[in-house]
């Protein structure tokens, strides 16, 4: 029977993520589809403009579709109102994995929103207004219309309940966690190309949700007071207010002590993550934090916030940083004074995740026959 359900039913996914420069959500989207995939299901993947596949993906036989209308409608719209004119008398099970699902669908589609976090409850100054409206309006539309709920780890779950439910389950929230590749996470000998000096690393998005600024304070006093003699990486694609960073590292004088190489592949991350003196993730908010977990398995030292999922998983060698109230400098200072223990202990597997949603389709494919 379940094989059946593979052949009939069509998983429609949400691409939009798949950018050249891949971030935190397109390695979730790009992961799990890999696995639905050799499980058998029939996917399209769809966009409001063109989308560029992982190696992961490129050489899968999964289809590609352009929403309608797609150069005159921004891409929430879009998924929210055009998706069922592509699938039109359809089985499929849509999966939003970019916090959107359609509203208007025909009598054939269901659909399954996963939340990676509520920045746009929560942090309203770390976004434009136009994107915070937006992303607003389309959550919560979406948590309405949605069949399925799905959150991608314990902290965001605790965190829909608590400012969007107000402390109560309107409907189920299935955790189907982010994870890491540990065949390419792992230690490795070979130095960066980067930087060939010793180097505190962080990695992240170049946006204020990210609270590089802080960062960037505490490692200034480092170098004040001659506590630390390497220099620091940000890798990160530019975002919103990156300019920012720019003047804050000119007015401390710091242009030959920080480097912001932009993106950089995974081949390289590893590298990075192996060789840091310390990696430190300082975010005011975070729905998971992939980067301090990839750390990890690389060895490395890791200095987290405190709002991620990081401290639900009871990982070795990290310690935490609140930046509501912590001194992030004497945090630092006094964290690249430790050894590295032991080897990570995080188990959980991207087979795991997709095993879960595997099962959720499955329950929601029964419906159509």
């Amino acid at each position: 029977m379940e094989n059946i359900l593979n052949m009939k039913t069509k998983i429609v996914i949400d691409a939009r993520s798949l950018t050249k420069n891949p971030v935190g959500i397109a390695r979730y989207v790009t992961e799990i589809t890999v696995l639905l995939h050799s499980l058998g299901w029939d996917i399209t993947l769809i966009s409001n403009k063109n989308i560029t596949l992982p190696d992961k993906l490129a050489d899968l036989d999964i289809d590609f579709r352009l929403l309608p209308l797609s150069k005159f409608l921004p891409g929430t719209i879009s998924i929210m109102f055009l998706t069922s004119f592509l699938f039109f008398k359809k089985k499929y099970v849509f999966w939003g994995a970019n916090h959107v699902v359609p509203i208007w669908k025909w009598k054939g589609g269901k659909s399954i929103l996963t939340l990676h976090d509520i920045v746009a409850i929560k942090y309203r100054k770390t976004m434009t207004f136009s994107n915070w409206f937006m992303n607003v309006l389309s959550l919560k539309l979406s948590m309405f219309f949605c069949d399925k709920l799905t959150v991608v780890s314990k902290f965001t779950k605790s965190e829909v309940i608590s400012h969007l439910w107000n402390g109560k389950k309107v409907k189920p929230i299935i955790v189907i966690k982010n994870s890491v590749d540990r065949s390419i996470f792992r230690f490795v000998n070979e130095p960066p190309t980067t930087c060939r000096k010793n180097f505190i690393l962080s990695v992240g998005t170049l946006e204020p949700r990210k609270n590089l600024p802080k960062l960037i304070e505490a490692f200034n006093s480092l170098v004040i007071k001659e506590q630390y003699s390497g220099v620091l990486v940000i890798v990160g694609n530019q975002g919103w207010k990156s300019k920012g960073l720019v003047k804050l590292i000119k007015l401390y004088n710091l242009e030959s002590k920080i480097i912001l190489p932009g993106y950089v592949d995974d081949a390289e991350l590893v590298k990075l993550y192996s060789h840091c003196d310390l990696f430190v993730f300082p975010s005011l908010y975070e729905g998971f934090g992939i980067p301090p977990l990839e750390a990890t398995c690389c060895n490395a030292k890791v200095v987290s916030s405190i709002y991620s999922e990081i401290p639900y998983l009871e990982l070795n060698n990290v310690e935490f940083y609140n930046p509501d109230s912590d001194d992030l400098y004497k945090i630092i200072s006094n964290t690249m004074r430790l050894d590295v223990t032991k080897e990570t202990n995080y188990n959980e597997t991207w087979e795991c995740s997709a095993k879960i949603l595997d099962r959720l389709i499955h329950k929601m494919s029964s419906g159509f026959f």
